[in-house]
C-alpha cells in the first residue's frame, strides 16, 4: 500500500510539472529533479536525494535551546529518522525556536517536520513484525494497541512579527495529528517563531526534525 501510495503521488508531481510547463506527460522527465524536490516537500521519502533549502532560510539568523550546531539540523535538508541516521533535534516545551533577520523579509511560507516514530520505538514491543506490519489480520491479546505516535507534537504556536513589531499568529493548534506541515506566510516578517508546547507522550522535550521557512 505504501508503494502505491509513493507512486501516485509522484504522479501527480509528474503531472503537475507536466502542466506548469506546457509539456507532455513524458516530457515532465525534463524537469525530473523539480518533481523529486516537490515530493520532498511534500514529505515523500527518497533516498538518497537531499531536499533544498532555500538561501532565505539559510541566511536567517536561527536560535533554539541548544547548541547552534545541533540548531542547524533543523535547516539541513532531512526530514527524518533512517535505521542507520539520526537527525532533528529535541527541544524543551515552551522554549522559542526563531528565525530572523536585520530587516523584514517576505516569506512564503513554513515548513515543519515532527517526530512520528517511523521506526515504532515506543510502541511498546520489540517485535519486528508488531512494529513494522500496521494493517494485522490478526490481533494477539498481548499486541500493541497503536495510537497516535507518542513521539508526536501535539500542541504548538507559530507566530511572525512585522517590522512594525505587530505580531500575527500563522498556525495555532491544540491537537495536531500531521508530521509534515507546511504553513503559509506569503507577507514580509522580521522574526518567525515556534513554540512547541506539548507532545502525545507527555515528556518535557519534543523532538523535530524540521524547521524552515522559504
Amino acid at each position: 500500500m505504501g508503494t502505491c501510495g509513493c507512486i501516485g503521488q509522484a504522479v501527480g508531481a509528474a503531472a503537475v510539472a507536466a502542466n506548469k510547463h506546457h509539456t507532455s506527460p513524458r516530457g515532465a522527465l525534463s524537469y525530473i529533479g523539480e518533481i523529486q524536490q516537490t515530493l520532498l516537500k511534500n514529505d515523500c521519502y527518497l533516498p538518497n536525494i537531499t531536499r533544498n533549502v532555500s538561501p532565505l532560510c539559510k541566511n536567517a539568523v536561527l536560535r533554539a535551546d541548544v547548541a547552534a550546531e545541533d540548531a542547524d539540523k533543523l535547516r539541513d535538508g532531512f526530514d527524518r529518522d533512517t535505521e542507520n541516521e539520526k537527525t532533528g533535534i529535541f527541544v524543551k516545551n515552551d522554549s522559542e525556536i526563531t528565525y530572523s533577520f536585520d530587516s523584514a523579509r517576505y516569506i512564503e511560507g513554513v515548513k515543519i517536520v515532527f517526530d512520528s516514530d517511523f521506526l515504532r520505538e515506543t510502541i511498546g514491543s520489540n517485535d519486528e513484525f508488531e512494529k513494522f506490519h500496521s494493517t494485522r489480520a490478526s490481533v494477539q491479546a498481548d499486541s500493541p494497541v497503536l495510537c497516535v505516535p507518542k513521539t508526536l507534537a501535539k500542541k504548538f504556536c507559530l507566530t511572525g512579527v512585522n517590522e512594525n513589531g505587530e505580531k500575527t499568529v500563522f498556525l495555532e493548534t491544540f491537537r495536531n495529528l500531521k508530521r509534515n506541515v507546511i504553513v503559509p506566510v506569503q507577507g514580509s516578517c522580521q522574526k518567525i517563531s515556534l513554540i512547541i508546547s506539548e507532545n502525545y507522550g507527555g515528556t518535557d522535550k519534543t523532538k523535530v526534525f524540521t524547521f524552515e521557512i522559504f
